[in-house]
């Protein structure tokens, strides 16, 4: 072997010493998978004219005390003059904190907005300077996925003094045989009942939608809340806005 083949090999091991090296400490600012942070369901709370604003609930499992939590979200197309092609548009959405639950974990609502087509999103999660992802094993999250620890939530709602207000959720179908139904009061909790909903359709992920529509009108906005409820399997599982309930701010849909 010549001098100048032998330097060449010694240049080439440092050079893979040096891979190997980066590969090894330069994950700790480089993304990855994680559990810390997982979906847990998302949410209408404005659609019109070909726009749909959602919230998206996320779960982290209070590993750190300092965190950020973005919903990484397509919320449209935009055309590439050079390419002639439509290229999808993402953008990070900032999520607030909203509640800890009797577990630990804590969840954190973003919002977004979609121009059309349907919401697709990840996750992302900063601690310690350290970025993770979860993307849904590379499947991204969509508008019809509900996370691993939510059986039900709120699909829309709508308030109308006069036609009285429309309410549908989304469920888990965990059995055959189920009942859906809303607790809602007009009194501020003075007093309350429960009225059924009614199946509406299965989705292409299987779970299914079921609505109702209240007819009783709302003499006064501010005392009108409500909840629900999803029972199976001898189980009962509620969303009520994480403790809050819904009212007509929190769920205002044109229908």
């Amino acid at each position: 072997m010549t001098h100048t083949t032998k330097r060449a090999a010694s240049l080439v091991a440092v050079f893979c010493m040096l891979v190997s090296l980066v590969a090894s400490f330069g994950c700790v600012n480089a993304s990855a998978d994680t559990t810390f942070a997982n979906f847990y369901s998302s949410e209408v709370y404005f659609s019109k004219y070909g726009v749909t604003d959602r919230y998206v609930f996320i779960q982290t499992d209070g590993s750190h005390n300092n965190q950020e939590v973005y919903a990484h979200y397509k919320y449209g197309t935009m055309y590439n003059n050079e390419t002639g092609e439509w290229d999808e548009v993402w953008g990070d959405s900032l999520a607030q904190y909203v509640t800890t639950l009797s577990d630990g974990s804590k969840i954190w609502k973003a919002s977004i907005r979609n121009n059309g087509g349907e919401s697709q999103y990840a996750i992302k999660y900063v601690a310690n300077g350290v970025e993770y992802w979860n993307n849904n094993n590379g499947n991204d999250f969509t508008t019809e996925t509900l996370g691993d620890n939510c059986n039900i939530t709120i699909n829309r709602g709508g308030c109308n003094y006069y036609y009285g207000s429309y309410i549908s959720a989304v469920v888990k179908n965990l059995a055959y045989e189920k009942t859906v139904k809303v607790r809602v009061t007009y009194d501020n909790w003075n007093s309350y009942e429960d009225v059924a909903l009614g199946y509406s359709d299965t989705r292409a992920d299987g779970t299914e939608v079921w609505n109702v529509r209240l007819d009783k009108q709302i003499a006064n906005y501010e005392n009108f809340h409500y909840c629900l409820y999803y029972t199976v399997n001898g189980q009962t599982y509620w969303a009520n806005n994480f403790g809050a309930n819904y009212d007509t701010t929190t769920k205002l849909y044109p229908y």
